[in-house]
């Protein structure tokens, strides 16, 4: 019985030290350090795709007319949103209306939306990814929708090592 405690015991102090460092990121220069360590590993990777910041996006006076697509997978999107995108699944089922829009695609940091976003290339579309995904929209404080449409706080960051969010917002994975 004291075996089966200890063992207990030990397992959850693993698991509790597992999360809290997983999930605690400090604020300040290394968080944007490792944040643009992590976008940039993506942009290498799909040097041919058309990259946007998110200060870029928002400062062009056309953003309305722009499809926001999220490349992320289902179970992330239960999580949260970036309000007003698009489910790629979704996308993919009405192509043809988005044809000649400008499509800007996002998952947790460029490396999935890359990808998305050279198919979509190679299909005639206009693609851009938001280089840094829905860290760098957490990096500049904007809101997330829940999937019942309430604002959150909280982002499914894919994994561990995505991990680049401000205390202030909840990571997930």
């Amino acid at each position: 019985m004291r075996s089966r405690i200890i063992l207990i015991t030990g397992m959850a102090a693993i698991f509790m030290l597992f999360s809290c460092a997983a999930r605690t990121v400090k604020e300040g220069p290394e968080l944007v350090q490792r944040f643009e360590d992590l976008a940039d590993e993506c942009r290498r990777m799909y040097p041919h795709v058309s990259w946007m910041t998110l200060q870029e996006f928002s400062a062009r006076q056309d953003r309305a007319e722009w499809v926001i697509l999220d490349s992320r997978s289902p179970m992330e999107r239960e999580v949260s949103f970036i309000p007003g995108s698009v489910f790629a699944d979704d996308f993919e089922t009405v192509v043809s209306r988005h044809e000649g829009r400008n499509v800007l695609v996002y998952c947790t940091v460029g490396c999935r939306s890359g990808e998305y976003a050279e198919r979509l290339q190679q299909r005639g579309l206009k693609a851009f990814v938001l280089w840094g995904g829905v860290l760098a929209w957490a990096l500049d404080n904007r809101p997330f929708m829940s999937p019942e449409g309430e604002p959150t706080r909280k982002v499914h960051v894919f994994g561990s090592r995505w991990n680049a969010l401000p205390e202030s917002y909840g990571a997930v994975w």
